[in-house]
């Protein structure tokens, strides 16, 4: 093989396997996401056979995973520091990814995870605005523990800012949207203990790795 094509097919590659493992967890097609891979493998292609400029295919790997998946990372980040109580650290980490042009599901994920974040840094008026933005940025066709997610943070919220009412709703919603899933164990939980469970319900992100 022309060890030239080697950086060109290890951009497909990625976009294939990281494209294929989005399916597989139902998260939906990422237009925006292949477009940037292929921009990035097309900019490589032209510096090796127009250019002449020899382009390591270990770098670019390197580099398309950190350009495509920026915000997936970032909320990877901001999910570790949160579990570590490092609230400011996080969720700079989470508004950072929101910034950099994510795509649906990244936006989405940064948005849930910064709601989490507000509830363990103890904000949880905070925490409802921003998992009420979340349930508002729901792409089509992913996976529903995504919005069991969501809803069972903002039960969460709600609860530890003394409503209730909109709690156990939210709970109960949870149980609608995906009722096999571990934030529907949870939300069984809390409606079963009550309000007397409050800062002892455990706070839950969506997704620990998306990688």
């Amino acid at each position: 093989m022309n060890l030239q094509l080697v950086t060109p097919l290890t951009g497909l590659l990625f976009i294939l396997v990281f494209g294929g493992l989005a399916a597989v967890r139902q998260q939906g097609l990422s237009l925006q996401f292949t477009l940037e891979g292929l921009a990035l493998t097309a900019i490589a292609t032209a510096l090796i056979f127009l250019a002449g400029v020899p382009v390591n295919p270990v770098f670019f790997l390197i580099v398309i995973y950190l350009v495509t998946m920026r915000s997936r990372w970032l909320v990877d980040l901001g999910n570790f520091l949160s579990q570590r109580r490092l609230h400011g650290a996080a969720l700079a980490a989470f508004d950072l990814a929101q910034r950099l042009w994510p795509d649906p599901m990244g936006r989405l994920l940064a948005c849930i995870g910064k709601g989490v974040a507000y509830l363990k840094a103890g904000s949880p008026e905070q925490a409802v605005e921003t998992l009420q933005d979340a349930l508002a940025r729901l792409p089509s066709g992913i996976h529903p523990r995504y919005e069991a997610g969501c809803r069972y943070n903002l039960g969460l919220a709600y609860r530890r800012s003394g409503r209730e009412e909109e709690a156990n709703r939210e709970f109960y919603r949870v149980l609608a949207v995906d009722e096999d899933s571990l934030f529907a164990i949870a939300a069984r939980t809390a409606l079963r203990q009550g309000p007397s469970a409050g800062r002892e319900d455990e706070d839950m992100p969506v997704e620990e790795s998306d990688q």
